[in-house]
């Protein structure tokens, strides 16, 4: 599996603009989505989460590179939280 990095995931001219349009309480919904429904493809967390696939595909690779989701690279690219990421949902529930 190749290695990620913030260039790989966002692009090398992207990342001054990604980074600044990043909203945490995005990533905490992603979060408690995937721990209250499980693992699940990465077509039906954009639906659940409210977003459209492809900034869910730019979220979950910023998880994953977080360390608080993991991504199966089989045929359905099922994502799933992490210990890390179940802490990050627990430090801060009322986001």
């Amino acid at each position: 599996m190749a290695k990620l990095s913030l260039e790989s995931v966002l692009g090398k001219d992207k990342k001054k603009t990604y980074a600044a349009s990043i909203k945490i309480t995005v990533l905490i919904r992603m979060l408690t989505t995937l721990l209250e429904n499980g693992r699940i493809k990465r077509t039906n967390l954009a639906g659940k989460t409210g977003l459209n696939y492809s900034n869910c595909i730019k979220y979950v690779n910023l998880l994953q590179l977080l360390g608080w989701v993991e991504v199966s690279y089989d045929d359905n690219h099922y994502v799933g939280i992490t210990e890390k990421g179940i802490e990050i949902v627990e430090r801060f529930p009322n986001l």
